[in-house]
């Protein structure tokens, strides 16, 4: 998301989040994200399925996780795939370690040949660890790539060998 964020100046942010169910009322929680993203050049439509199942202090989730993106010039529409898996186990209520994979691959409306690196997909995995503070909680992951793992990163590149996550939230 960071990158996403960074690319380019972000007008408006919109997000909306909704559990089909209570907290293990079901085999496998089930929630739905949607999110409406407004940058200087284009407007994202995200949506993702999230699903979640505890088992005691060890939680398991994956995102099913597609953005559709509109340039404001030219008819480019681009999709884009992020899909997410993750587990991580509660020491304490404050300390939370896991590990986590995500992927990113973009589907221009235009199939460039060769297809450029920064398209994906590439994929990564790490660990993350979390700390909770009461309303406020900060979160950490570092990911080494899993593909093109021998690639030497280049100028321009936006995914490089290694990627670094953090996060800093409060709950209102």
């Amino acid at each position: 998301m960071l990158a996403a964020d960074t690319k380019e100046h972000l007008l408006a942010k919109e997000r909306l989040r909704y559990r089909l169910a209570d907290q293990g009322a079901w085999p496998v929680d089930v929630a739905l994200y949607g999110e409406l993203i407004e940058y200087e050049t284009e407007f994202e439509i995200e949506a993702k399925v999230i699903l979640e199942r505890r088992f005691g202090n060890l939680r398991i989730a994956a995102n099913a996780w597609a953005e559709r993106e509109f340039y404001f010039t030219g008819n480019v529409q681009d999709w884009v795939l992020n899909p997410t898996a993750g587990a991580t186990y509660e020491i304490t209520p404050s300390v939370h370690v896991g590990a986590e994979y995500w992927m990113r691959v973009e589907f221009p409306s235009t199939n460039p040949n060769p297809r450029p690196f920064n398209i994906g997909p590439n994929q990564f995995v790490g660990p993350a660890v979390m700390f909770a503070f009461g309303k406020l909680w900060w979160s950490t992951g570092v990911y080494a790539r899993v593909n093109d793992i021998g690639r030497t990163a280049e100028p321009l590149d936006d995914y490089g060998p290694i990627w670094v996550r953090t996060v800093i939230g409060l709950e209102l």
